[in-house]
């Protein structure tokens, strides 16, 4: 689903030439299967590949989900939604992104715990926070 999403992304960004562009994801998956190959994702691929070079090849970044807490209620939304064949933009930000649009404007530390041995112990525990630019 994220690299539909990513696909459809891709598309609005194209149509509507909003140049330059930021692109961030919370799946570092997507992020190596547009670098390297994925038999059973290939045409979807292709068509992701295709549109990151029309735009100038922009670079994804990766962004743990407590960093896009918009996005992640977008998806959310999204998923429960019965619009699967089609994009929506929104004038006025949905209800439910109302609090997390908040949180991300006022700038909000919020701390995770990473895995990062192959035992499985946490080694690390890296603070994701966000800086109100204005």
């Amino acid at each position: 689903m994220k690299l539909l999403a990513l696909n459809e992304g891709l598309k609005i960004i194209e149509s509507h030439q909003l140049i330059p562009t930021q692109i961030n994801t919370d799946s570092q998956e997507i992020i190596r299967m547009l670098k390297e190959n994925h038999d059973i994702y290939d045409g979807i691929l292709h068509d992701c590949r295709y549109r990151l070079r029309r735009l100038g090849i922009p670079v994804i970044h990766h962004c743990f989900r407590e960093a896009n807490m918009v996005a992640d209620s977008l998806a959310k939304m999204g998923a429960n939604s019965t619009f699967f064949d089609e994009a929506r933009i929104f004038e006025v930000p949905p209800v439910c992104v109302r609090n997390a649009l908040w949180t991300d404007t006022i700038g909000t530390t919020v701390q995770r715990s990473v895995r990062s041995s192959s035992n499985g112990r946490v080694d690390r525990t890296y603070q994701v926070f966000q800086i109100n630019p204005g």
